[in-house]
This record gives C-alpha cells, sequence and structure tokens, in this order.
C-alpha cells in the first residue's frame, strides 16, 4: 500500500552488509522503482571504495534513485558528493533565521554541483524557518512546519480473540 519508501544507510552499512541488501531488493525487483536510498556517512572511513561505488552504481541500475545527506559542514563534503553522484541531496536547515545563514547554506552546495532543484531541506521546525527556506529558494521541505507528523495507517484489522483466551492483563 506504500507508494514510496526511502531509506538512509551508511558508508558503513553498505560495507558489512551489501550482499544482504541485494539480495533483499533482488527480492524485490519489481518494486524498485518506488524506493529513494539516502547515503550518508564520512568518506575518509570507507575501507572499501570498490564495495560502495559498486553497490551504489548497481541500485541506479535497478531505477534505485540515489541521495546523499549532506554534514553539517557543507564545504567538506565535495568529495563525498562527487563520489555518490546523488541525485537528490538533503540539507538540515540552519538553526537561525538569518538569512546570510540560509543563503550560505544554498551557495555552498550549489557550489558542490548539487542542483538546486534536487536539495531538501530538512529539520525545518518553525514557521520562521519554513517562510525563509521559501525566500531563500528551496524547492523542497521536510519539517514539522511542512505538515505535522501522522502515524502511519492501520493496515491490519485487529485480531479477534480465541473464544477461550482470556482479555491481556486479565487474572484467573
Amino acid at each position: 500500500r506504500v507508494r514510496h519508501l526511502a531509506v538512509t544507510i551508511s558508508f558503513g552499512t553498505i560495507e558489512r552488509n551489501r550482499d544482504a541488501m541485494t539480495a533483499a531488493i533482488d527480492d524485490h525487483l519489481l518494486l524498485c522503482h518506488r524506493l529513494s536510498v539516502l547515503v550518508r556517512g564520512d568518506l575518509s572511513r570507507i575501507r572499501s571504495r570498490y564495495r560502495v561505488q559498486s553497490f551504489i552504481d548497481w541500485m541506479r541500475s535497478q531505477h534505485i534513485a540515489v541521495g546523499y545527506r549532506l554534514d553539517a559542514h557543507i564545504e567538506r563534503e565535495g568529495d563525498a558528493v562527487s563520489f555518490v553522484e546523488p541525485r537528490f541531496v538533503k540539507l538540515m536547515a540552519p538553526a537561525t533565521a538569518d538569512p546570510v545563514d540560509w543563503e550560505y547554506a544554498l551557495a555552498q552546495t550549489v557550489a558542490l554541483g548539487v542542483d538546486p532543484e534536487t536539495i531538501i531541506i530538512a529539520g525545518i521546525e518553525t514557521a520562521e524557518q519554513k517562510q525563509q527556506a521559501i525566500e531563500t529558494g528551496f524547492l523542497f521541505g521536510q519539517g514539522t512546519a511542512i505538515a505535522p507528523w501522522q502515524s502511519p495507517p492501520a493496515l491490519k484489522r485487529p485480531t479477534p480473540a480465541w473464544p477461550d483466551m482470556q482479555r491481556p492483563g486479565a487474572l484467573r
């Protein structure tokens, strides 16, 4: 019943669990177009760049959208962005409402070669942050100021109790 699923995985998780993740995706090949993967992590800590790069390339070949989560220090993320070549980027919103901080975050992200139309500004918690994101030119936002959280829909009906079972918590 889910139309799209997004998961975040680290470079280390890819290194340690590549085969298991590949098998899980292989089991659901007809649904891969509904999956987006957000990769995160410290590029300098990768032990086997080849394993990570081959998995990212393989995901793309399965029509999985691959993105990258930028760290707070955007200017140090150039190598990681070049390594992942993300289709979209998730960037945490500046904590302040100062327009200079917001414009700097956008400019630094674009300087990495990221298309501004593919940036998701995350962590928007106040109406002021939402307004600042709009004024700065971010097109996509994520946070409680965009829409309040919602409980997931109930997919299963309550299981009926067996005739001879007690209600939970009831004593005999």
